[in-house]
């Protein structure tokens, strides 16, 4: 196993709800830190919403640019179940590639 000084971070970030989204990014670059990783090890990757989240996921997973991913997301429920199949859909496929590639992948997905 890798130090966590040698670790390579990626964060997928959705831009959808700004406010919070970059909030989280802020703790958790925060944390890596000061747990001893390195900032020039630390890669984000910016998605329009939580739908698109996995799949950025996927191709980090795919290129081999990370040791360690953090998605983060803010969805807000409203009136249709579009809540819904966003939250189920985006934290099933992010489990999935969690158990496929065994990479460890923080889920910040509020919801």
């Amino acid at each position: 196993m890798k130090k966590i000084e040698n670790l390579r971070l990626a964060v997928v970030m959705s831009e959808f709800n700004s406010m919070i989204t970059d909030s989280l990014r802020k703790s958790a670059i925060e944390y890596f830190i000061s747990q001893n990783g390195k900032a020039e090890n630390i890669d984000i990757y910016t998605v329009p919403g939580a739908f698109e989240i996995p799949g950025s996921v996927s191709q980090i997973i795919k290129k081999d640019k990370a040791d360690i991913i953090v998605a983060l997301g803010c969805i807000i429920k409203g009136e249709t179940p579009h809540f819904d199949f966003i939250a189920t859909e985006t934290s099933r496929a992010l489990m999935k590639m969690i158990i496929q590639h065994d990479i460890p992948i923080g889920f910040g997905v509020l919801t």
